[in-house]
């Protein structure tokens, strides 16, 4: 029996998994990283990849357009929404000055290949950020976890959750 993960796996969990006679492959997107670009990536130095925590009613929605615009008043962002992110919380971010939105419409790890070295990647608790590190890291792009700080999360969002996400691998 074998194990396929993209996933990070401590030392521990990964010998546990070999005792008990399993094999675990470990996914490197070889295929994907040797295949060239589709495009140049965008002309911003930072990329925020979007989120569907809004649209779950997990985070506040004003909080997290609040840190979009500060961002983007430091310096240029590119924005690519999460698939299930809300049209018009897209809308209300497209208007803001100094974001780009760009509409990718398929995964992450396919539309930001062409990021160059200095470009960067932000990211609230995402799985892509795992995958994005793996693909783009050799080519000197930095991805980086961004946490939801404590007054962003709505009642929904159960201390389990809040943990979960805040463990999600960064």
């Amino acid at each position: 029996m074998s194990v396929f993960t993209a996933l990070p796996v401590d030392d521990r969990l990964a010998e546990a998994v070999r005792e008990a006679g399993v094999q675990l492959v470990r996914h490197d997107f070889a295929w994907l990283r040797a295949q060239p670009p589709s495009s140049e990536g965008p002309a911003e130095r930072t990329v925020v990849l979007g989120t569907s925590l809004v649209r779950n009613g997990l985070v506040r929605r004003d909080h997290y357009l609040r840190w979009l615009t500060d961002l983007a008043a430091r310096e240029p962002l590119a924005y690519y929404p999460h698939r299930r992110e809300d049209p018009v919380d897209v809308a209300l971010i497209r208007e803001r000055p100094g974001i780009t939105v760009h509409d990718g419409g398929v995964p992450a790890e396919l539309t930001l290949r062409g990021l160059d070295a200095g470009q960067r990647v932000l990211s609230l608790p995402s799985t892509a950020i795992t995958s994005l590190r793996v693909l783009l890291g050799p080519r000197g792009v930095a991805v980086e976890p961004v946490d939801v700080p404590d007054d962003w999360w709505t009642s929904r969002a159960a201390p389990a959750l809040r943990s979960h996400l805040t463990g999600v691998p960064g």
